[in-house]
């Protein structure tokens, strides 16, 4: 079929123009101020909870480092610490928890027989504390020595003791020797004497 004849308007007409379809488009200052890459705002929700997670993943690292187990030389001091404490206040209750419960444990010390075994040793600690007071004890470490489950301290003890007949002030020189069971530094081995600090020995005899 042949296409139509143009036919043009008539005399005094206006040309017929075609009625502007709307765009679906958004408007251009709609889009104004955000470029092609931009991010989306962020969610609020969002945020918080990334927050949060921070917040609890570094709460939980926090506990791990205050549950992380002190080193071996650390311990053995707070358990001679533990062992001095309760030399000061008279405590035979906490002696009984610092000390090996064992047959091979042993103490001596100033104006004592030496003990061996753990029922003698709780019995003169026993004897001690109700002879006299809680003692007013200073204590400086020396030497610290570690050998696997053992370990021994060379102390300097300030003793001054209140007694009813005499105060008892010196200085002694005690080892304490440590042994771990189940994680635990106990004692195993007390000995303190006085001692005059700056005597040579005697030069042997030929």
């Amino acid at each position: 079929m042949p296409p139509p004849a143009f036919a043009p308007p008539a005399a005094g007409a206006l040309p017929r123009i075609p009625t502007p379809v709307p765009s679906r488009r958004a408007p251009r200052c709609a889009l104004r101020g955000r470029g092609r890459g931009d991010a989306p705002p962020p969610d609020d929700d969002a945020e918080r909870q990334l927050r949060e997670q921070l917040s609890a993943a570094l709460g939980k690292s926090d506990a791990r480092a205050r549950a992380r187990p002190l080193g071996h030389d650390a311990a053995v001091r707070l358990a001679n610490d533990a062992f001095y404490d309760a030399l000061r206040r008279a405590d035979a209750s906490a002696m009984h928890t610092l000390w090996l419960h064992s047959d091979a444990v042993s103490c001596a010390v100033s104006l004592a027989p030496l003990v061996m075994g753990w029922t003698p040793v709780m019995h003169l600690w026993q004897q001690l504390f109700v002879a006299g007071a809680p003692q007013r004890v200073s204590v400086r470490v020396l030497q610290l020595q570690l050998r696997r489950n053992v370990a021994w301290m060379l102390c300097e003890q300030q003793v001054l003791a209140e007694r009813a007949v005499k105060p008892l002030v010196g200085t002694r020189i005690a080892t304490n020797v440590f042994q771990r069971r189940r994680g635990r530094w106990l004692l195993v081995h007390h000995h303190a004497s006085p001692v005059v600090f700056g005597a040579q020995p005697a030069p042997p005899t030929q």
